[in-house]
């Protein structure tokens, strides 16, 4: 089995960070690993005081089969930083796990992922495996796995030909239409709301295009029944993210193995056309209150209604 390198840009936010590293060393496989760190260089003065403790930590960092770490002299802002870390990666393997350093991992997160990765490399309709699983998707299943659209990049792992560049035009454009448009909807109308937002700020958010892309191409996420990530930047520290205590006191499986099997996959893609998962895929994202969720759904219609008529 190829084991498969793991991508962890970083700055400053020392805490996160060694807890990310810190779990990541007690994963089966972990000493069969390369790990590939990025530490870009502050932006402002609040920054420097995480930055100089995570520039002596690296030192002290073992437990790896090897330790790859890239420094830089100017802000080069996360993008740019995660990307250096892509090519390095790209170079040398056919798949990698990217992860930002805010995510705690159980001690089966990289057998789950190179297994993944090994197993289903030529099945074109998984797009990536990812360890993370919602906590909407709790209890859902027996089945070890789940196939979803929403790609959640909270520990993911895809393969290099499956991850080409994405055309943001291309997207934009598609969507524009009504078959698509109503596609999206009817998977995860959230994701739609959350692209003509992202369009009309002109951003880049990189798991509402690639979900928009995969439910486009009817493709899929593989994810386990139970999470293996918990993202401790709930906590207000991150870039995009605000405070939820549901997802920042997740709970995540304690065990070191996790087998699943092409039989388990199948049983996946039976399970997609369940009533319950559709239901639950739908609802992602959206308020547990009626009224509310409905409010959104209206809201999210009229902004991809402005959206299309609006001119190009």
């Amino acid at each position: 089995m190829n084991y498969y390198p793991v991508i962890i840009p970083t700055l400053c936010r020392f805490e996160h960070f060694r807890k990310c590293i810190e779990s990541l060393k007690k994963c089966t496989f972990a000493d069969k690993t390369e790990v590939v760190i990025g530490l870009d260089y502050p932006k402002k003065e609040s920054h420097y005081e995480g930055y100089i403790k995570i520039k002596e930590y690296l030192n002290d960092i073992d437990g790896f089969a090897k330790i790859t770490i890239f420094y830089t002299d100017i802000n080069l802002g996360q993008g740019a930083n995660t990307r250096r870390l892509l090519n390095y990666v790209k170079n040398k393997y056919d798949a990698y796990i990217l992860t930002e350093d805010d995510n705690v991992f159980s001690p089966c997160f990289l057998e789950f992922l190179n297994y993944g990765l090994n197993k289903f490399k030529d099945n074109k309709k998984i797009f990536a495996i990812t360890g993370y699983s919602p906590i909407e998707y709790e209890n859902m299943t027996s089945n070890p796995i789940i196939l979803s659209k929403y790609v959640f990049m909270w520990g993911f792992g895809c393969w290099v030909g499956k991850n080409a560049p994405i055309s943001i035009s291309y997207l934009a454009k598609n969507c524009r239409t009504f078959k698509n448009g109503i596609k999206i909807f009817m998977n995860i109308p959230a994701v739609l709301g959350m692209f003509v937002v992202m369009i009309r700020e002109k951003t880049k958010y990189g798991d509402i295009c690639r979900s928009v892309e995969i439910i486009l191409d009817d493709r899929y996420i593989l994810m386990p029944n139970v999470s293996m990530v918990r993202n401790i930047g709930q906590d207000g520290s991150g870039l995009h993210s605000g405070i939820n205590e549901d997802i920042l006191n997740q709970n995540i499986t304690s065990e070191y193995h996790f087998s699943y099997t092409q039989n388990d996959l199948d049983k996946a893609f039976l399970e997609i056309k369940r009533f319950k998962h559709r239901i639950r895929s739908f609802s992602l994202m959206l308020s547990k209150n009626k009224i509310k969720a409905v409010l959104q759904l209206f809201r999210i219609i009229t902004r991809w209604l402005c959206y299309k008529f609006s001119k190009k």
